[in-house]
């Protein structure tokens, strides 16, 4: 089982620049934790701050309830998988996947086993690529080397910082939930960054979405999308209808979202529009069609059959209870 991860008060400063503005963040003990924000938000930084590899300003975090705010990284049983995957070209796989072994002075025995142990988890043949030097080897391989070698420690904490950003899409996904079923095989507490919300959907028991340093909104990948907490986290986490709040009568200030899936053509919705179909797009398993109606340009997920066309005139809607007020 994992151990929890806290941060109480967090703030991390380079120079004048405040990176991190007073983080609070809890992660349960096994738990998937993903950090999203855009590029700049401070996700990488709040990693960093997890691993002991980027000092606080002030604040403290724990680790399994205990204060390691200033424990270096080796003694917080953790392990950290980075964007650049910093593999070692002049060691061979084998040696690689050791590193973290040979750091403890375990016996060649002990070192073999487990490395042949991280390989299988990781699902390369350890008979076939022990031997193979990372040039030898495809970046999807690669990412299986970098996480085995991160894995082969036992981490009571595994952190990744956006390990599979530079790899085809088909690949990625592979590797997504291959890493969610190791995750709930072996029990670690998880903190994966990403900037994309897909693979934050993908991975995580529970996202925090960030910008400009700050946690905006934490909870479940459903309750963000549902449940956005303001006009960012609606847009940032999925495609939204948002319009304002005035054009359904609900008072003068902010905003309405509305998800693409839940609009409706015809019908007898609480909201009825009537408005042109000015695209039609294709995306696999649906229809994406955007309609201009009263100054704004409303987005709706289509079954696959509607009969539509660009031009057309329609009546369109969506119920009370799919609507979201938020703020700016």
């Amino acid at each position: 089982m994992g151990l929890s991860v806290e941060l109480k008060d967090v703030a991390v400063k380079y120079g004048d620049f405040l990176a991190l503005k007073n983080i609070n963040l809890h992660v349960e003990a096994g738990e998937g934790l993903v950090l999203l924000g855009p590029s700049g938000s401070g996700k990488s930084t709040l990693l960093r701050a997890v691993a002991g590899l980027t000092p606080v300003a002030s604040g403290r975090v724990y680790i399994g309830g205990n204060d390691v705010t200033y424990l270096p990284p080796d003694r917080r049983k953790i392990s950290m998988l980075f964007q650049d995957l910093a593999l070692f070209p002049h060691l061979n796989v084998f040696e690689n996947v050791a590193f973290g072994l040979r750091l403890r002075h375990l016996p060649d025995e002990e070192v073999r086993k487990r490395v042949v142990w991280a390989l299988e988890l990781v699902r390369l043949d350890p008979a076939q690529f022990m031997s193979r030097r990372v040039h030898q080897l495809s970046g999807g391989q690669q990412q299986r080397v970098a996480l085995a070698r991160a894995l082969v420690v036992e981490p009571e904490v595994l952190l990744l910082d956006e390990p599979f950003s530079h790899i085809d899409l088909d690949i990625k996904n592979r590797l997504l939930g291959e890493l969610k079923i190791l995750h709930n095989k072996l029990g670690f507490t998880l903190i994966y960054v990403t900037h994309d919300r897909f693979e934050a959907v993908e991975i995580g028991d529970k996202v925090a979405l960030m910008k400009a340093g700050e946690i905006v909104q934490v909870g479940k990948p459903v309750e963000l999308y549902k449940r956005p907490k303001n006009r960012f986290v609606a847009e940032f986490f999925g495609e939204a209808n948002i319009i304002p709040a005035s054009l359904l009568g609900a008072g003068r200030g902010g905003y309405a979202v509305v998800r693409p899936e839940d609009v409706v053509i015809g019908n007898n919705p609480t909201y009825k529009f009537r408005g042109q179909v000015i695209d039609v797009t294709f995306l696999w398993h649906y229809l994406k069609v955007e309609i201009q109606s009263n100054g704004h340009i409303f987005k709706a997920y289509l079954d696959l059959e509607t009969p539509i066309s660009v031009g057309d005139a329609v009546d369109f809607g969506f119920d009370a209870k799919d609507v979201y007020l938020v703020e700016e």
